[in-house]
């Protein structure tokens, strides 16, 4: 019962709080590691917060708001996504990097 009520005060949106653990999680594990711009998925996180709040207030600003805040949610899960993907790339190339080079983690 308690789950249905948070759920629609949310707008649906509490499925995604396993996503954004995980991510937390993830940026934690790359900060705790002083991996190659660990900043990166913590900036994530603060954008999937930013989103599932348009998300969640999208049907409460219908009245308000004519368009809704629908379209903020998409525009800054394509920041995560950037954030997300740029983090991989680098991670990876970092990775390669020093692999060739045998050289080790460097804070740059």
């Amino acid at each position: 019962m308690m789950m249905t009520e948070v759920s629609s005060y949310l707008n649906g949106s509490i499925l995604y709080a396993p996503t954004f653990l995980v991510l937390l999680c993830i940026a934690a594990y790359h900060y705790a590691t002083q991996a190659h711009e660990r900043y990166l998925l913590a900036i994530g996180a603060g954008l999937f917060c930013i989103a599932i709040l348009f998300r969640s207030i999208d049907s409460l600003m219908c009245g308000y708001v004519p368009f809704g805040t629908h379209f903020l949610w998409h525009i800054f899960n394509g920041g995560l996504l950037y954030v997300a993907m740029r983090s991989v790339i680098l991670h990876r190339a970092h990775s390669a990097k020093i692999q060739l080079t045998g050289k080790g983690h460097s804070n740059a």
